[in-house]
């Protein structure tokens, strides 16, 4: 194809402009040859809108020390990671909290009120949304969700054999 290109052009023009429109075909041609290598579609880049959303993990423990470390939390804004005593296989009452900042923070102890212990405890995200840095649970500081869900997950604790008041997790 480029062969009768040439041909047509040195017939129309002449020499000095042949050379100029040869290397414009040239280049043109080579990039038809290094498109034709190209992939079709542009590669997609990942670009997240929207925060991740809250979560908690935790894993079972012992306590140590009167507390438990939360291994990962994703807060949306400032919040308290709480943990709650077990009330028949639900979250019951508050037994420590701690503040923490917006995104994700990781090992987080909290120190519990050791009376009150449960063998099995629930994490739960509130968020800061009364007098920031002051926990205001329950009149504000509300659990978070994330969706319809409360950001809430439950473990289990082993309780050094000094520990004493430890609760069932059953109430009358």
């Amino acid at each position: 194809m480029l062969q009768y290109l040439h041909i047509f052009m040195l017939l129309c023009f002449n020499v000095k402009s042949m050379k100029r429109i040869s290397i414009a075909i040239g280049g043109l041609a080579l990039l038809a040859l290094v498109g034709a290598g190209c992939p079709k579609k542009a590669p997609e880049i990942s670009v997240p809108s929207e925060k991740q959303p809250a979560s908690v993990s935790v894993s079972d423990q012992t306590v140590a020390n009167g507390t438990v470390t939360v291994a990962k939390i994703v807060a949306v804004g400032p919040s308290w990671i709480t943990i709650h005593a077990n009330n028949n296989d639900a979250p019951g009452p508050v037994i420590g909290y701690t503040g923490i900042g917006d995104g994700e923070s990781k090992d987080i102890q909290v120190v519990l009120d050791m009376t009150k212990v449960t063998p099995k405890l629930y994490a739960m995200l509130h968020k800061d949304t009364g007098v920031i840095g002051t926990y205001e649970f329950p009149d504000d500081d509300l659990p978070a969700t994330a969706g319809e869900t409360v950001v809430t997950v439950p473990f289990s604790v082993i309780l050094p054999a000094a520990a004493i008041g430890v609760n069932t997790g059953v109430t009358a």
